[in-house]
């Protein structure tokens, strides 16, 4: 599974294997490979490298991008709640993350900016 998205491509993590585990039945809800310490290491470079360019970008460009990303993300995590509200067996604070997590994940860049700061 690619899952890493380093400078323009998407890699598979090569490093360590997480699963999430139902604690009743120990069915296995997720798995995948973490990153490595090299590939860590990768992301931070290509990040930095990409900054200045994404920083000469007008606001609302870069509002607009980040809107499109988080479009296209929203279900998926919503999935992921879900697998991990299973996975927490409905603990109290599964529960609670399960109902604001999608709340915050439907926040807009726009919205998000025009908080007051704390």
């Amino acid at each position: 599974m690619n899952s890493l998205y380093i400078a323009g491509s998407w890699l598979a993590g090569q490093g360590e294997l997480f699963e999430s585990r139902n604690p009743v039945t120990q069915q296995v809800l997720w798995a995948g490979n973490g990153a490595t310490a090299e590939q860590v290491e990768s992301a931070v470079q290509a990040a930095r490298q990409a900054f200045p360019a994404w920083a000469r970008r007008p606001l609302e460009e870069r509002i607009s991008m980040l809107e499109t990303v988080m479009s296209s993300i929203a279900n998926p995590a919503i999935r992921r709640m879900e697998l991990m509200t299973r996975s927490a067996a409905e603990s109290p604070v599964a529960s609670a993350t399960w109902k604001v997590v999608p709340a915050v994940a439907a926040t807009t860049p726009r919205e998000a900016t025009a908080l007051p700061p704390e």
